[in-house]
């Protein structure tokens, strides 16, 4: 029905407002941290593979798995 499928539609809208919401809030977390995090958990939230990432910022894997682990130290109170 159009009743259904409206409020699916605002039900979807308010999800992408609380991750958008979410994800300003990691930023933020992470603004004194080294550039390279943030721009690892854009990569991880456009849902890029670790290889993809790895490959476009040029690092080898091991390099972005330290990475990766730093940035759920940062981000844990977030679970």
């Amino acid at each position: 029905t159009d009743e259904s499928k409206a409020f699916a539609a605002s039900n979807n809208t308010e999800e992408e407002a609380v991750l958008k919401a979410t994800l300003n809030l990691m930023f933020k977390e992470l603004e004194d941290k080294p550039p390279m995090r943030k721009r690892i958990l854009e990569l991880l939230a456009q849902e890029y593979t670790q290889r993809e990432i790895a490959s476009i910022l040029g690092i080898a894997d091991g390099t972005l798995t330290w990475h990766i682990k730093k940035l759920r130290e940062d981000l844990a109170k977030f679970r």
